[in-house]
């Protein structure tokens, strides 16, 4: 069975590699400790989807 930091880790990963260098979310990533939290830091607030665009 999986590791959930190991998890955690790739899920990060896959996100930072999707986001650009200078996005401003890039630290909220960096800095979450759980995967809500993790995915918090790209949701649209408004719509409640997640989105690698910046400002979307």
């Amino acid at each position: 069975m999986a590791n959930g930091s190991t998890l955690l880790v790739k899920k990060k990963m896959n996100i930072l590699n999707q986001m650009k260098k200078d996005d401003t979310r890039r630290g909220c990533v960096l800095k979450a400790k759980t995967t809500k939290a993790l995915y918090n830091c790209v949701r649209n607030p408004k719509t409640g989807r997640l989105t690698i665009k910046c400002g979307a």
